[in-house]
């Protein structure tokens, strides 16, 4: 039994409470910054855990999904502190992309392998 992943869920559910606080103290875009940043670890976190509840012989990559979260952070500071229609366009059409893959790696786990030959694989899906 694992219980990192508990324990870590628990340390951003108390800072983000610290950060909660100190946004609705002085809220601005700088503690708005930190207040999401904690909501998105703590949801990225309970996805991981809800995956490994469902899988419990696969470990997902620390380095993997910490790199997630960092872009997924990373994403929503450029949208609060630059917003511009160009920005927003490019992440849904980024966002609808990358779900469709990620649902089709889901439904089909283990047939095929998500690499080069991805154009192909979605050709013969698709026939």
């Amino acid at each position: 039994q694992h219980s990192g992943l508990f324990y870590a869920m628990g340390l951003a559910l108390v800072v983000e409470g610290l950060m909660s606080g100190c946004y609705h103290i002085c809220p601005n875009h700088s503690n708005f910054q930190f207040d999401t940043a904690f909501m998105y670890t703590i949801a990225i976190l309970c996805m991981l855990k809800i995956y490994q509840f469902r899988h419990p012989d696969i470990n997902a990559n620390a380095y993997t999904a910490f790199g997630v979260l960092a872009f997924v952070i990373l994403i929503g500071m450029v949208g609060v502190v630059s917003p511009s229609v160009y920005f927003w366009i490019f992440f849904t059409g980024c966002h609808v992309v990358t779900c469709f893959i990620l649902s089709l790696q889901i439904y089909y786990m283990g047939r095929w392998k998500m690499d080069l030959g991805l154009p192909k694989n979605l050709a013969d899906v698709g026939s």
